[in-house]
């Protein structure tokens, strides 16, 4: 033989070898040959999940919601904790879901956080979302574990609150004592719902009832499997054999929901028996119900059935850990650019073939939507979902953290994540084919990157010439090395919230990227200069980075669909970005900020942009520097701003420091037809609004700043009955220095035809407006008014209408109106909960015309800056008044006992910053009283020393008191 066909031999027996490997891959992957592409048929948006969904789980709902509502302690735990146990996909979360979001149980707790444990029980996370749920606020990333426990402790202090705890594995009581410890300063009543497989979790956390989820009786398994594989079409007479066979599909299913659901989702639509037979008798359930227990053999057939393009998109998802939340656009990002998607077609984008292979995953039930209630609609998998993406991803996905090391790391992985930083990542080295690195956290628990960051850039950027997907987000390198441009395949590079300081040039070698994710990268302040070499950029996410400029060639990406925002150079500025770049970027959608608005020259470059053809974007900010000089003609700005106008697709519109005095008459175009958001900041030269009133889907509208504007309402309507902004349902006005009236007519007004669903009414710093509400508020539930100087009453005189109090009103702020002399007309069917004053002289002179005597709802009172040396008069409060709040009242000296004993339900009384305060009522506090804290109260402070003071002998009875 000679050297040649020895070498063809060797080379020939390597293919082989290679094509086996593949043939064996694709049994494992359950995938099958088609004779031609099958393309996705275009199906309904799958629903959210609402308690109509949901089958047999009345009487369990009913049971948990009794036991959350009653405030008796269990064993002389004043915080109980209620364990749902129950195998996997039986409906634990959906359970704890329902009970959750019931009315009831929303009203009763004070606080309410929803928390995904899974099978990592770290203390500190958990006491971080925790504490983020509560307060709203993001945790400091410099602050200790210990002093967010502290915090959260003080923040929980005497509130009743629900807590959920999901999918909790920890068996520690060690663990769990230490967590809940942070909680122990919460009111008696509170509540901790958990939801786990394990019934030795649910001992170790319970202090009393344990509830054990039962799998569903055979009816509601076949009214779920109806919903799921007919929907809402179904006619038993129709499908007489199709039950027949069904139900014997449903009885396989054993009862338990996630199973019942996937086989509905894949039967959905096929209406051929001898197909729902092969199911029936497929050898799956019995060789899976004994290898992997009593759940995977329903999902393992819904896999196998699944289209090949969508199977690829499943396994993919393994390389995420459980619980993980998936944002739906990020998502179809990753899937684009690793090839996954169709090319684009004249009718069709790959992101909306994205889309449908998304929802035809997730009408199948191979994702849910995501249970959290902080991080907007998202989605997740299911646990047991997620342990056969692992099972069939075989050895193409690999997933490092810190409880998994690379020692079975297999040369045929193709995509990894990494979470943890305690791995050595050389080993990825051995991954000659790896197309994907996604880095979920890089991050040591003090804060800093891995040591071994440097050795991953290495590896990646010498090794991975195959790669397409590089995501390095929440790292805090500050610079790329400039070998990431030999990554010529990589499509998606996600660098969003890094400390990158600047982009090599080398990026713009990178041809084929599609997606570049820079979001609040806050130290990075320019991009490359040859950006406009990545003409196959879709999307270029630039939100929260300071840029001083853009660089020129954005029209050159004729793909780009995401660009945030623009900055205009300056108008002699012959190398920077101008506005007539956006002429050709006709796929922008979603939003784009436009700033440096005064540096175009006219009208003409202006109309240039061809906003009005870019149907697709739905969120325009147009902003002007309010730093320049000022203009040269009113007239010119008004005309640039006429060619700015959009499309009529438009739904959100901000405009900031514009500085003309009118605005255009397209702002208030009935053609806008689909906006519902309005937002007019700083245009301090404009002397009048646009008549926005007859948009008609305008929900919120913002008014800040205009400082030349006298009055507000619709003045070319003002002898009309026309109906004015009859969809709006959040008017926010602040900063409007001249604003002396509202401007309806009248006719419209006493026909109820203005602001008829306006829920929220927010001014503040007016100081020239006398009347606070331009009319009866049919429908108005929350009313704040702050630094009203001449405002002298709420509600407009007139002897045509007597202006009553919306029925639906539950909370007032009244603040900083020195003149103001009375609040409402209750009416008869008041529901206001609360209300705050502070800093009302007149009004607070004017007890007696309060008359909340009316409000049989009114729960909490704040009383902020009252002036007299006693506090209240007798008859004055309802009886209703669960609590009440005294701060910064200097001239107090005394409590009115009497009127103090008519508040019978008074539970809270805080007294804050009182100085002058002597002692407590000699008739003492009410019985009722749950909580007293004083503080900043030196007199009364002293007396209130616990087994010492004077008073000490007037609150002991008290469960809770903080001096």
């Amino acid at each position: 033989m000679s050297e040649f066909d020895k070498s063809v031999q060797l080379d020939s027996m390597e293919i082989l070898r290679k094509l086996k490997i593949l043939v064996d891959q694709k049994d494992a992957l359950g995938l099958r040959e088609l004779g031609a592409l099958n393309k996705p048929s275009p199906r309904p948006l799958a629903p959210l999940v609402e308690e109509s969904d949901v089958y047999g789980r009345d009487a369990e709902k009913q049971l948990i919601v009794d036991l959350l509502l009653t405030d008796d302690v269990d064993g002389g735990n004043k915080i109980s904790v209620i364990p749902i146990v129950g195998m996997g996909g039986v409906g634990k979360t959906t359970l704890a879901q329902l009970v959750y979001d019931d009315e009831r149980v929303q009203s009763h707790f004070e606080v309410k956080v929803w928390v995904t444990v899974s099978d990592e029980f770290e203390i500190s996370k958990i006491t971080k979302e925790i504490y983020e749920g509560v307060t709203g606020n993001k945790c400091d990333t410099q602050s200790s574990d210990e002093l967010i426990r502290r915090r959260l402790k003080e923040v929980l202090k005497g509130k009743k609150f629900l807590f959920v705890h999901d999918d909790v594995w920890n068996e520690s009581y060690s663990l769990w004592d230490s967590l809940k410890s942070s909680f122990e300063s919460g009111a008696n009543g509170s509540k901790i719902l958990v939801t786990t497989r394990s019934k030795i979790v649910a001992s170790t956390m319970a202090t009393g009832h344990i509830h054990h989820i039962q799998t569903l009786l055979d009816d509601d398994c076949w009214h779920l499997f109806v919903k799921h594989a007919f929907g809402n079409n179904f006619d038993e007479n129709n499908f007489e054999e199709l039950q027949a066979v069904g139900k014997k599909v449903v009885g396989k299913c054993k009862g338990l929901p996630l199973a019942i659901k996937c086989l509905g989702g894949f039967l959905r639509g096929e209406r051929n028996a001898e197909k729902w037979k092969n199911v029936l008798n497929s050898d799956t359930w019995n060789n899976l119900y004994k290898k992997e227990g009593s759940i995977l053999p329903a999902l393992w057939l819904s896999y196998r059935h699944l289209p090949t393009h969508l199977k690829q998109c499943f396994a993919y998802c393994s390389i995420f850990p459980k619980d993980y939340e998936f944002e739906k656009e990020n998502l179809i990002l990753l899937w684009m650019a690793e090839g996954f998607l169709p090319m684009d077609t004249k009718s069709k984008k790959m992101e909306d073939f994205g889309k449908e292979y998304l929802e035809d995953l997730l009408s199948r039930s191979f994702f849910q939507h995501s249970s959290s209630k902080t991080n907007g609609p998202r989605l997740q998998m299911h646990d047991l979902v997620h342990d056969l993406a692992i099972l069939v991803s075989g050895d193409f996905c690999y997933r490092l953290d810190l409880n998994r090391d690379l020692l079975g790391f297999s040369t045929n992985v193709r995509h990894v994540s990494c979470q943890g930083s305690n791995n050595n990542l050389t080993s990825l080295s051995k991954a000659c084919c790896l197309r994907t690195f996604i880095a979920l956290s890089l991050r040591t628990p003090l804060g800093q990157v891995s040591p071994n960051y440097s050795v991953l850039f290495e590896m990646l950027l010498t090794k991975g010439s195959c790669l397409r997907v590089l995501s390095l987000s929440n790292t805090s390198f500050e610079k790329l090395p400039d070998s990431i441009g030999n990554l010529i395949h990589l499509r998606y590079l996600d660098l969003s919230y890094t400390d990158i300081e600047e982009l090599s040039d080398s990026i713009c070698s990178l041809f084929n990227l599609q997606t570049l994710l820079l979001t609040w990268c806050g130290n990075l302040s320019q991009l490359p200069k040859s950006m406009r070499k990545l003409t196959k950029l879709r999307y270029l996410d630039i939100k929260g980075v300071p840029l001083n400029e853009l660089p020129q060639g954005i029209n050159e990406m004729k793909y780009l669909q995401i660009l945030p925002k623009v900055l205009l150079s300056v108008k002699h500025n012959d190398d920077g970005f101008k506005i007539t770049e956006l002429a050709n970027a006709e796929h922008l959608r979603g939003e784009l900020k436009i700033s440096g608005l005064e540096n175009i020259n006219d009208a003409k470059e202006a109309s240039k942009a061809n906003l009005k053809g870019k149907k697709d974007l739905k969120q325009l900010t147009l902003s002007w520097d309010n730093d320049v000089d000022g203009v040269d003609s009113s007239e010119e700005e008004l005309d640039v701003l006429d060619a700015l106008r959009p499309h009529t697709n438009m739904e959100d519109l901000v405009i900031i420091n514009y500085r003309g005095t009118t605005f255009s008459n397209w702002i208030s175009d009935c053609a806008f037809s689909n906006l519902v958001s309005i937002c007019l900041k700083d245009c301090k030269s404009c002397w009048f609004l646009p008549p926005l009133g007859r948009l008609p889907s305008l929900k919120d509208l913002t008014i800040k700043g205009c400082d030349s504007v006298l009055s507000i309402g619709d003045s070319e309507m003002h002898h009309s009955s026309y109906p004015l902004f009859i969809c709006l349902e959040s008017l926010f006005i602040q900063d409007m220095l001249m604003w002396k009236e509202w401007s309806f007519g009248n006719k419209a007004i006493l026909q109820g035809q203005v602001l008829p669903l306006l829920k929220s009414l927010y001014v503040n710093n007016c100081p020239k407006l006398n009347v606070g509400l331009p009319c009866y508020l049919p429908s108005l539930e929350y009313l704040h008014i702050e630094n009203c100087e001449e405002m002298e009453v709420l509600v407009p005189r007139t002897t045509q209408q007597t202006v009553t109090a919306s029925p639906f009103l539950m909370e007032i702020h009244i603040w900083y109106c020195p003149v103001l002399e009375s609040l409402l007309d209750w009416g008869s069917h008041s529901k206001v909960e609360s209300i705050w004053l502070g800093y009302t002289e007149a009004l607070f002179e004017n007890l007696s015309k309060w008359d909340l005597q009316k409000l049989s709802c009114l729960k909490s009172l704040y009383i902020i800056g009252w002036e007299d040396e006693s506090f209240p008069e007798e008859g004055v409060l309802p009886i209703t008044l669960e609590e009440l709040d005294i701060s910064f009242c200097s001239n107090l000296e005394t409590l009115n006992g009497k009127a103090f004993q008519q508040l019978t339900s008074l539970q809270t009384l805080d007294i804050y910053n009182c100085p002058r305060l002597r002692c407590l009522p000699e008739e003492g506090l009410p019985t009722s009283l749950t909580r007293l804290d004083i503080d900043h109260c030196p007199l009364v402070e002293q007396r209130c020393e616990k087994e010492k003071g004077e008073d000490w002998p007037k609150i002991q009875h008290i469960p809770r008191v903080f001096v």
